[in-house]
């Protein structure tokens, strides 16, 4: 008897980490939040990489990798530059504009929260280490060597790196 096959997708990603922003495939098994939390993952493997240092004084150029292995806590955001389905990436029903600070990246996006969670507690009560963000705008905060979209239609950034927050009345 055969085992079932576990499922695989594979997403096109750019992954910002505290030193390099690296542009490759994101291929987890089964569902991609269940990957991305599982607390026995020490590690996210990305594929066909290429790797540039994001400090303009950084020697070292682009490199590329057919795979690399990056400690959670390497992690900053995933930007996705496919489209991604609202079931594989859920958002609740409502939904604040909010401005995140991070190393080296402020992100404007869309984020959700249940009825009764305050805009404070946006971050606090959302279960996992990440957090979903929807219609997102990436701005810099310094000069970078690396080029990054400055869009995305979904990405995700890992809330430990969250430095502080602001909502953004329309």
């Amino acid at each position: 008897m055969a085992l079932p096959k576990l499922q695989s997708k594979q997403y096109k990603v750019e992954v910002f980490t505290p030193q390099f922003l690296l542009s490759g495939v994101l291929e987890p098994v089964g569902s991609l939040m269940s990957y991305l939390n599982n607390v026995d993952r020490n590690n996210l493997s990305i594929k066909q990489v290429n790797a540039t240092p994001i400090e303009p004084a950084f020697s070292l150029p682009t490199f590329a990798a057919e795979e690399l292995w990056l400690p959670h806590k390497e992690l900053i955001a995933i930007r996705f530059l496919d489209a991604i389905s609202s079931d594989t990436m859920p958002l609740l029903s409502n939904k604040e504009k909010v401005r995140v600070f991070l190393p080296h990246i402020v992100v404007q996006a869309t984020f959700s929260r249940g009825a009764d969670t305050k805009i404070h507690e946006i971050f606090d009560v959302l279960s996992g280490d990440w957090v979903a963000a929807a219609d997102a705008q990436i701005f810099p905060l310094h000069p970078m060597k690396c080029q990054f979209g400055r869009d995305a239609q979904r990405m995700l950034i890992i809330k430990r790196h969250i430095q502080f927050y602001q909502h953004i009345n329309e």
